[in-house]
């Protein structure tokens, strides 16, 4: 909206959902106003003079009508309201009450209770009728008049012969009889021109064309400027439809033929009633909230312009999200009315808004304000100044015309050294005092958008921020992504259906899990939800029992084996990879739940432990945990060992290295986030990153191989999901905010964690954020609470990377667990199967030694179901032609998938099985024995032939 002649616009923060304005300051719509007092002063100009003989209608007639159009709640009714109040000192101007044709009902006549109601409740009208006998008397004979004609009117379908022709004679003389009624009253008040505002013609659907039909047929004297608000494109559905009707009414017409005509028939009719010249359009709110000359005010007070209030909630809604990748969540108010009452929800807060910054709104431009408030939600003041400072260097030394690389990269470090040097004895502050007031904000917001059709995003937002700033303080803590922010089957709850939803997803998400879990999972899958998700992670398969812990043996000393154990407890989980099938699989969800909790609270022992016995967020096997969902039937009992979760107290009471390890790990965690001022996240930043690093799951994920992956490989998939959350944190932190061009790499991750720091996503979105000034080894700490900052440091990183850096070369370990040393071993070559054999076999004679004795049947039993759920992985039928007709290489895979199954016990079985145990024939252990039969005498022949290494 221009702002008209920089007239400052007053927006008083206590009226509430006021129509009427005493003064013409506190009006907002400037522009529209005066455009219609320049049309009205055209029709004024060639009006004649009431007084004078102008009584044919025919030498005037003219549609001067003007539409103010507009949508529901735009303001078009305070325009029509105020009206008198922006144009009081118009003295030639007789400006009637708006009447609402809503209010009337089926068989009135429309005419009658415009005219002749309008003219007799206006003031100015009745005044001139009680202080002038002569022009009050000729008023009332022309108004008898009228309504002698009106009553004909409705008489006419009733009256046959002469009194049927009188009446039609009358309705063709009514609108003539308008013409002098409009005259004579402009006679009395001494005035040159009516206006009659007619509020919300289309409101009344049923009546909307007989409306506008009286404007075309009887409001066309000079004398009168019908003033209509309505939307436009609900008139012309209203027109065309009819026009429509009428062609098809009881013909047989061509029904495309009759369309098409009806809409040009339409545009033609409302070319004429309503003149192109004068439609006058309302601004959008959002022209209003740019409008730097619309100040709020409290009592009278100045306060601060309504554009800082839109920064305001902007920042409180996106914080630091820059916006990247659709990520910017708009503010859903769209109407003046919308805007009003939350102004008015909200008016306990904005006075002190001043306070609470710190801030002198009035020293920055609209270009740095906003940004600056965003700043503030998180920043000391001195901190947010010196990256304003920052920025405007960093940006100079980047985009200055033609600049020498050498140049560049002197300009940038200059940057980064004057930013250090003046956040370096800024203290960061405590926002103690500041997070009550936010979380009031939040409330407001939540509160008002929980009924807003297009208010979900803003409504989960809002509630989510201030339970976490709520939930810090509280003992019992909900973990911190149970918030329906977060869960998609809870967004399909029956107290969310008056938000608008996203549909689509079940047909998307079943598509996927249909081969991959029970039917109850698929059913459970919701029809649409309120904000978009990905897919839930899949999983990948390894052959491990869900029972047995691993520690990267050979190659993980002694003192990492409970960080190793904590990484399995971390990264497995026995679930479904089949409809009716379970194993091990590898997930990335606590890994990110783990991250997550690190950043919106100090976290405990129980927390981790907790984290650990939930299912992995976002997978299928978390949306569809329930009690009462009986799985009972879905699966082979004999493959699920571990149907019950384990509750917190019993995980704790289980091994001692692990339960210290993650007592470690809490301690560490805590000591990092004092360390870097870790304040409460937003959650419309977590939900981003959330989408983001699950969407990329597909690269992060081990299963590119077919077979089972390693325990380092897990590990590796572990620190990749890791560095994927921190590079999604670093895209959507750098930004304006933290003085920072918004430069950010959309590449796929890598699918390995070696030389992340080579990946594009660490050079272009976490690089920025790592600096060394002052020839210093560590990266300084700019203390403006960047994330990406602060997760380089992150303990979960480092018990990844540790993990991973001391397992590149064989350990001298006496703590070994035999089914350990046989997964890390291959079975390439047949020397190596020896070697295993070997190995495994010493350590297992000496666990045996202190295991209890096993039956030869459970033993038996036991081989026979590794044999077969081998060959039904690798799709073998256990039959000796086929396993002849089998190439080396596949049985070479099989013989080392079934010893990878095994624990010691088992293996030393099979062992003996492939050294010639008598074992039944026509038995899977059988078949499994010529297998190995079958492959030495093919390493044999290989061997002996010519030539052969």
């Amino acid at each position: 909206m221009a702002e008209s002649n920089n007239i400052e616009i007053e927006l008083p923060i206590d009226q509430g959902e006021q129509a009427y304005q005493r003064t013409a300051k506190t009006l907002l719509a400037q522009d529209v106003y005066q455009k219609i007092a320049e049309h009205l002063k055209t029709s004024r100009n060639k009006t004649p003079d009431p007084k004078s003989q102008a009584n044919d209608l025919d030498n005037y007639r003219s549609h001067e009508a003007i539409l103010i159009d507009g949508g529901r709640g735009t303001g078009k009714s305070s325009v029509l309201v105020n009206l008198a109040t922006y144009l009081e000192n118009d003295k030639d101007l007789l400006i009637l009450k708006p009447v609402d044709p809503t209010l009337l009902e089926n068989g009135d006549d429309l005419l009658l209770n415009v005219i002749v109601a309008a003219l007799m409740r206006d003031d100015t009208v009745r005044k001139a009728l009680q202080n002038n006998e002569r022009d009050a008397e000729a008023f009332y004979e022309q108004l008898h008049k009228l309504g002698a004609a009106l009553e004909g009117i409705q008489k006419q379908k009733e009256q046959y012969g002469l009194d049927k022709l009188r009446a039609f004679m009358g309705n063709q003389s009514l609108a003539e009889h308008v013409h002098l009624l409009l005259k004579t009253t402009l006679s009395l008040t001494s005035r040159k021109l009516v206006v009659l505002p007619i509020d919300d013609v289309d409101t009344s659907l049923q009546l909307a064309f007989d409306n506008i039909e009286v404007v075309r047929k009887y409001l066309t004297s000079p004398f009168i400027v019908p003033l209509i608000s309505g939307d436009l494109s609900l008139y012309d559905e209203v027109i065309w439809r009819e026009f429509h009707k009428r062609l098809t009414h009881k013909k047989a017409v061509i029904e495309e033929s009759a369309a098409l005509r009806a809409k040009d028939l339409a545009e033609e009719y409302q070319r004429k009633v309503l003149p192109l010249p004068r439609r006058i359009k309302l601004p959008a709110l959002t022209s209003y909230l740019q409008n730097q000359k619309i100040i709020l005010t409290n009592q009278g007070s100045k306060i601060f312009p309504l554009a800082v209030l839109q920064y305001w909630l902007n920042a409180l809604l996106n914080e630091r999200v820059n916006g990247e990748e659709n990520s910017r969540l708009e503010f859903p108010l769209q109407t003046v009315r919308e805007m009003t009452q939350f102004i008015n929800g909200c008016k306990h807060l904005i006075p002190s808004l001043n306070e609470h910054l710190n801030l002198d709104l009035n020293s920055y431009t609209p270009l740095i304000l906003p940004t600056m408030l965003k700043r503030l939600l998180f920043m000391p003041l001195g901190i947010a100044q010196a990256v304003q400072e920052f920025e405007e260097d960093y940006n100079k030394a980047t985009f200055s015309s033609e600049p020498h690389r050498r140049d560049v990269r002197s300009g940038k470090e200059r940057a980064y050294r004057a930013l250090g040097k003046n956040t370096q004895d800024v203290q960061e502050e405590s926002k103690s005092d500041f997070l009550p007031y936010l979380q009031q904000w939040y409330t407001v917001i939540a509160d008002y958008f929980q009924y807003h059709r297009k208010g979900g995003a803003a409504y989960f937002t809002a509630f989510t921020n201030e339970k976490w700033l709520t939930d810090k303080n509280h003992v019992q803590k909900t973990p911190v992504l149970d918030h329906d922010l977060f869960q998609p089957l809870q967004q399909s709850n029956k107290k969310y259906e008056n938000f608008e939803p996203i549909t689509g997803i079940k047909k998307t998400w079943t598509e996927v899990f249909a081969n991959l879990v029970p039917q109850a999972w698929i059913e459970r899958i919701p029809e649409s939800t309120i904000l978009s998700f990905p897919v839930p992670e899949k999983g990948q398969r390894i052959h491990l029992r869900q029972s047995s812990s691993w520690s990267l043996n050979p190659y993980t000393s002694e003192e990492l084996q409970g960080k190793a154990e904590l990484a399995r407890q971390l990264l497995v989980h026995w679930s479904f990879f089949s409809p009716n099938q379970r194993a091990n699989l590898v997930f990335h969800g606590r890994t990110f739940e783990l991250i997550v909790a690190s950043l919106v609270r100090d976290i405990s022992e129980v927390e981790i432990t907790e984290i650990i016995n939930r299912p992995p967020f976002h997978s299928m096997a978390a949306l569809a945990h329930t009690n009462t969902l009986n799985l009972s039937e879905a699966f082979d009992a004999t493959e699920d060992e571990s149907k019950d979760e384990i509750s917190t107290e019993e995980a704790l009471k289980g091994d001692q290295k692990t339960k210290e390890t993650i007592s470690d790990l809490a301690n560490e965690i805590n000591n990092w986030r004092r360390q870097n001022n870790i304040q409460v996240p937003h959650s419309w930043l977590i939900f981003n990153v959330m989408n983001k690093a699950f969407n990329q799951i597909g690269v992060v994920s081990t299963n590119k191989k077919q077979a089972s992956p390693s325990a380092l490989e897990i590990i590796d998939s572990g620190m990749r999901m890791f560095n994927s959350v921190w590079s999604a944190f670093g895209s959507f932190e750098k930004g304006e905010t933290f003085g920072l061009p918004r430069i950010i790499a959309y590449v796929n991750m890598s699918n390995s964690s070696t030389n992340f720091e080579q990946h594009a996503h660490y050079r272009q979105n976490i690089l920025p954020f790592l600096q060394k000034i002052n020839n210093k080894e560590q990266h300084h700490n700019f203390k403006t609470g960047s994330y990406t900052f602060a997760l380089e440091s992150h303990p979960l990183r480092e018990l990844l990377r540790e993990l991973l850096n001391n397992n590149l070369k064989p350990q001298k370990s006496t703590n070994m667990a035999s089914s350990e040393i046989v997964r890390r071993l291959s079975l390439t070559r047949a020397q190596q199967i020896r070697a295993q054999v070997e190995t495994a076999t010493n350590v297992a004679h000496e666990i045996l030694n202190t295991t209890t004795t096993q039956t030869s049947t459970d033993l038996s039993t036991r081989i026979n179901k590794i044999i077969n759920a081998t060959a039904r992985e690798q799709g073998i039928v256990l039959k000796n032609n086929i396993i002849k007709g089998l190439e080396t290489k596949a049985i070479q895979l099989f013989l080392n998938s079934a010893f990878n199954r095994c624990d010691a016990v088992e293996f030393i079985e099979l062992n003996e099985i492939t050294q010639g145990k008598k074992v039944p024939s026509g038995t899977p252990q059988r078949h499994f024995q010529y297998m190995y039969e079958q492959y030495q005498l093919r390493k044999k022949a290989s061997t002996s032939e010519p030539g052969s290494a």
